[in-house]
């Protein structure tokens, strides 16, 4: 697995894509939606198949199978090039023209509307504003750029490229909680295995691996899980043994407190932790983060 992203490198996506698409197919459509969703690039995407890969994560070989599926799944359109628009264009004939990709969004509806979320958001974000109209559409991040090149096995890669899309879903239901005075983020396995389309044990097997890397806190509450903390994505090496049982948390409580008390003591900002773990932290989280926002 190759990558060249900076450990700040993001892709967004929403639970929907999940209806339609694998992992893979959902990490490279939405990096190739990024510039294909935008006037500036003329809704297009070009690049190599290696270029996208140092994105993504994955093997040219998988890149070219995702993107063979995506076009038969109409979520992308190959747009064909004539050579004799070049001259008039001033496009210069070079090697890159022939071996990139050419890509358009394509005709399917969930496509289109993703894509056109997307370029709402991105021009929302670039101007600083909010977004004040209700979306059909709710993006996370996925912090893509927390792949460590060459340290991880090419079994782990699946199991790792599935624990960043579930953080990134926690870590955005939490923060939006949070600015919601909502005191906890309660999700079920069956939930999140319905909404990503996995099974759930593999969803157990990536929960415990977010509460062995100290990312995640949770206890048993009705059949659903309790998220007290979400932490913001670290940087993936290595994996210990991948275990599809949720075993009780015998230090959460002594690993909520710390958190919450190194966050109580700074000043909040949505870039910090979600941490509170009993309705009082939670309050005091929620009192200081009104303050800084005044």
């Amino acid at each position: 697995m190759t990558t060249k992203s900076t450990s700040d490198s993001v892709l967004f996506m929403s639970t929907g894509m999940f209806e339609h698409l694998s992992d893979t197919e959902a990490y490279v459509f939405s990096h190739i939606a990024f510039f294909a969703s935008q006037i500036k690039y003329k809704r297009k995407f070009k690049a190599t198949t290696r270029a996208i890969c140092n994105r993504v994560g994955y093997s040219p070989n998988t890149v070219r199978e995702a993107l063979r599926s995506l076009v038969q799944k109409r979520f992308l359109i190959k747009e064909e090039q004539d050579l004799s628009t070049r001259k008039d264009d001033y496009i210069a004939f070079t090697p890159y023209e022939d071996i990139a990709h050419h890509l358009k969004i394509g005709e399917h509806k969930y496509a289109q509307k993703f894509s056109t979320a997307y370029s709402k958001m991105i021009i929302a974000v670039g101007r600083s504003e909010k977004i004040t109209e209700d979306r059909e559409i709710s993006f996370f991040k996925v912090h893509i750029g927390k792949l460590q090149p060459g340290s991880l096995k090419a079994n782990q890669s699946k199991h790792v490229h599935k624990l960043l899309i579930l953080h990134g879903y926690l870590f955005n239901q939490a923060i939006w909680n949070l600015n919601s005075n909502r005191k906890y983020l309660a999700r079920s396995v069956s939930f999140l295995s319905k909404s990503l389309g996995w099974s759930m044990n593999t969803v157990r097997r990536l929960i415990n691996t977010l509460h062995d890397k100290g990312i995640i806190v949770f206890q048993y509450d009705a059949k659903a899980l309790v998220f007290s903390v979400v932490k913001p994505m670290v940087q993936l090496t290595g994996l210990s043994k991948l275990n599809s049982r949720l075993m009780p948390i015998s230090n959460a409580a002594a690993k909520g407190d710390k958190a919450i008390n190194t966050l109580t003591q700074s000043p909040i900002s949505k870039k910090q932790s979600f941490t509170p773990d009993t309705p009082q932290a939670a309050s005091a989280y929620l009192r200081n983060y009104q303050t800084q926002q005044q």
